[in-house]
């Protein structure tokens, strides 16, 4: 009934099937829960209320006097209805209130009886563990050889008795006959751990140890097992180091190395066999601590003794001294090197001098200095090794502390008065072994600084084993191209490979101070003395290439003493070659100049090797560094100490970058008298060379054929049918630049030709502003600089310039030239704005450049010309 009535308010549709009559209020009015049902109802009775209130209301407005009787009649019925619904309602959800409620006492009171049944079972149960443990431990005790098993029982009464009530502990009744038994078993294990320390028992301790963690005994153990520790150690730590016949050679470095590597191993191998019992068994009273501890200080006493002993033996401190001194005379040398005239006379054969041996004296040479450096660095290898276990070793130990820790304080971070320190930051060790380490280091310098001189020393020699072709990754593939006979000296290999031996033994100390200092001294060397010598050596030897000077064709020829002239050129440089001889035929003075020419050139090309020899140097040290140090913060210095090779490199490639082009200055002056004689303007002197060739070219007198484009039809035919002022130019050029070009690295080449040709076309650019131009002159214009651009590239090593575009964006000159050519071509006037419109910001000519070049245009009136080029600087 109470559905019907709901059912009036069109709000839900009560699922009312005859077939099937639901079974449940939430099957009645369609809901999920019986929960969301008595919602529904509550929501729906208040909503009959409001409705007839609404109903009401509105009859109330809209009717007249005469029936608002009917409206009043009409409100009262729907309240009537809504409100036997609503008492309906209340009274179902009342009675469902009550059943639930009892239903719930019923249920509250089911399981407080089953947690009264199972308090008893459990304390039955615990009462019935402890009588059977104390039993056992009773029974075990009796039996001396079944200790460990007495230990088990009295550990798990003590487990259950901590876990029982007191009503569980009263009905077992066995607690003071237990406390008997506890007292007999504790006393028995001590009396036998201290036994087995007395007689130094090693396996009755590994079994004994544990049972001291069982019954809560760490603080008493502890003490026992490093007296124990103490005495073993010692005995394992000496037992390779007694021997007399030792002592009597205590200053072999062999059996100092091998002392030292007893050392540490017995104390690591100690620790890794003792230290994780004794942190289960002792590390609640810090017995782990004190091992480490313990271990480290004998180890740490015998060790110094033997590094000392090392340190006297060998004379470090006034080794270091003297080799202090030996490397500021040697940096000296080194700056000096390239200006020094004395060398030769100075030991008599200057492949021999090796300066070190004077200053270090007592007979040490090189070799005897590598060798105690190889030494050195093992016996910081061996410390540093031990000095990375001890630390990781130290780290888990305080792990392990502070988890047994949070442990007994419920997971709380400061408990702060129970800190300690594991291990000292700095260790008397990690100081002895600083100031070992300065001392090898200062070596290490003195090392380099000898071997630095060694290669300079070798550089200043003209002996052929100085010489090596270049490295396929820079020479060319073909026979006949650039660079094919390109030469480099020892001087680069030998620097890079002492550096690279000095660094890498640093290196393998493991040291990250020492392998920073390594570095940055291998940067300093490299970026300052390297770079500075291989300058100087190439202005020299860019001296002895300029044109007319002996080597290569110029206004003086080569003349009957070309060798004799380059080595004067090379004072203090490699004065080792002799003059001519009168006897010598043409074609082998040709080779012997070749043969100087190249290693000349082999100057230029060790600045080029140093920058590949640098980034190879980077990358191996980076991945050395990446597989060899643990991260840290001296990690990443040293990585970045490592990437200031990158600098370094920058640098010597800007070197190399200024020495061509003071080669290309000395060639320059040549170069522009040949375009000057070519074109016919006045030249300061011939152009006639010997009858001695060196190169590819064809020695003849200046052309006669001169810059001409003021042409008519028939000087247009016979200038294309005949060689131009252009091809004569041209094989000039080849003349100089061919022997260059064979013997310079592909990138030197390329850097000196471009160069020349910009310094040839800024030449040739000047001519043309002399010249008056026809349509046909200009088309022959345009073709001589196409046949120029083409030449360029054709000599050109580098893909990058085999494009003309990429050739114009490192040639301004040339591209001016090319533009001048396109400009000069147009049949008319009005097509210039387009073609400088069309370059998109690449036209290199400005409005007064343009204006000047088009008014020597026969064709073309100067006042168009003005009018035309009225433009901004833009």
């Amino acid at each position: 009934g109470t559905l019907q009535q709901l059912n009036t308010t069109q709000t839900i549709t009560p699922i009312m099937t005859t077939e099937t009559p639901p079974l449940t209020l939430s099957e009645a009015l369609n809901t999920p829960t019986p929960k969301d049902a008595l919602a529904l109802l509550v929501e729906i009775s208040n909503t009959s209320l409001q409705e007839s209130l609404q109903r009401w209301e509105e009859h109330a407005a809209t009717s007249s006097v005469n029936t608002s009787s009917t409206a009043v009649a009409e409100y009262q019925s729907n309240l009537s209805r809504a409100r036997k619904a609503a008492n309906t309602l209340e009274y179902k959800l009342n009675e469902l209130v009550v059943g639930g409620s009892k239903a719930s006492q019923d249920v509250l009171e089911l399981e407080l009886q089953s947690r009264h049944v199972e308090d008893e079972i459990r304390d039955v149960s615990h009462c019935l563990a402890l009588r059977q443990h104390a039993a056992s431990a009773a029974e075990w005790n009796r039996d001396s050889e079944q200790l460990s098993r007495t230990v088990e029982e009295v550990k798990a009464y003590r487990d259950i008795y901590a876990s029982a009530n007191e009503k569980a502990r009263q009905m077992a009744g066995c607690d003071e006959r237990f406390r008997i038994v506890e007292r007999s078993v504790v006393g028995n294990v001590l009396r036998k751990y201290e036994d087995a320390v007395e007689r130094g028992d090693l396996e009755a301790l590994s079994l004994l140890t544990p049972l001291l963690g069982t019954l809560q005994l760490a603080e008493r153990g502890v003490g026992l097992y490093l007296r124990y520790s103490r005495s073993a150690l010692v005995d394992d730590l000496d037992k390779d180091n007694v021997d007399d016949s030792e002592k009597n050679v205590g200053d072999d470095t062999d059996v100092i190395m091998q002392k030292l590597a007893n050392v540490f191993n017995g104390g690591v191998m100690y620790l890794r066999r003792h230290l994780p019992m004794v942190a289960y068994a002792l590390g609640e009273a810090d017995g782990d601590v004190g091992l480490l501890q313990l271990v480290h200080a004998e180890v740490e006493k015998r060790a110094i003794c033997i590094l000392k002993q090392f340190e006297e033996n060998k004379g470090l401190v006034d080794l270091y001294k003297r080799g202090e001194d030996a490397s500021q005379e040697m940096e000296n040398f080194a700056e000096e090197i390239f200006t020094r005239e004395d060398l030769i006379g100075r030991s008599g054969n200057i492949e021999n001098y090796n300066p070190i041996d004077e200053i270090l004296g007592n007979g040490m040479t090189q070799a005897d200095l590598d060798l105690l450096l190889d030494e050195s660095a093992l016996l910081l290898q061996y410390t540093e090794s031990y000095e990375r276990f001890l630390r990781h070793a130290a780290g888990e130990v305080e792990r392990t502390r502070q988890q047994r820790r949070n442990i007994i304080h419920n997971d709380v971070q400061d408990t702060k008065e129970d800190d300690i320190e594991v291990l000292v930051r700095v260790t008397r060790l990690n100081e002895v072994v600083s100031g070992l380490g300065d001392h090898y280091s200062g070596l290490e310098k003195t090392f380099m600084f000898a071997s630095m001189q060694r290669a300079f020393l070798n550089g200043l020699s003209m002996n052929e084993r100085y010489y090596t072709e270049l490295p396929s990754s820079i020479s060319s593939d073909r026979t006949s191209d650039v660079g094919s006979k390109g030469l480099q000296t020892s001087l680069v290999e030998e620097i890079f490979y002492a550096g690279k031996k000095s660094t890498r033994r640093v290196f393998a100390t493991g040291q990250t101070g020492l392998a920073c200092a390594a570095v940055n001294f291998i940067v300093d060397s490299l970026e300052r003395l390297l770079r500075d010598a291989l300058v100087r050596r190439a202005d020299v030897c860019a001296s002895a290439l300029k044109p007319g000077n002996g080597l290569i064709v110029g206004q003086g020829g080569l003349g009957q003493s070309a060798l004799a002239a380059f080595t004067n050129a090379q004072k203090g440089f490699a004065a080792v070659t002799t003059g001519s001889k009168e006897s010598e035929t043409p074609e082998e003075m040709r080779k012997r100049i070749q043969d100087t020419i190249a290693r000349a050139c082999a100057s230029f090309n060790d600045i080029e090797v140093s920058v590949g020899y640098t980034k190879q140097l980077e990358s191996q040290f980076m991945r050395e560094v990446e597989e060899s140090f643990p991260e840290g913060l001296l990690l990443e210095q040293l990585r970045t100490c490592i990437k200031s090779l990158s600098t370094v490199a920058d640098t010597l490639n800007n070197a190399l970058k200024r020495s061509t082009e003071n080669l290309s200055n000395q060639i320059l002056p040549r170069i522009r008298t040949i375009v000057n004689d070519s074109v016919g303007q006045e030249s300061t002197g011939t152009a006639a060379v010997s009858g001695v060739k060196v190169g590819v070219g064809i020695s003849s007198n200046v052309s006669a054929v001169k810059m001409n484009y003021d042409l008519d039809e028939e000087a247009y035919e016979l200038s294309q049918a005949s060689d131009g002022y252009l091809s004569k130019m041209l094989a000039a050029f080849d003349e100089i630049l061919d022997p260059l070009r064979l013997h310079l690295s592909p990138g030197v080449s390329d850097y000196l030709l471009l160069n020349v040709i910009g310094g040839a076309s800024k030449r040739i650019e000047a001519a043309i502003k002399r010249c008056r131009f026809t349509y046909l002159g200009s088309l022959s214009l345009d073709a001589d600089i196409r046949e120029f651009v083409g030449y360029t590239k054709a000599r050109l090593a580098s893909p990058s310039f085999s494009s003309t575009k990429g050739l114009y964006a490192v040639c301004l000159p040339l591209a001016r030239l090319s533009q001048i050519s396109l400009l000069m071509t147009v049949t008319d006037l009005d097509d210039v704005t387009d073609i400088m419109r069309r370059a998109k910001g690449q036209w290199h000519l400005k409005a007064d450049d343009s204006k000047t070049f088009l008014t020597l245009r026969v064709d073309f009136e100067a006042k168009k010309v003005s009018e035309l080029l009225r433009l901004d600087n833009d």
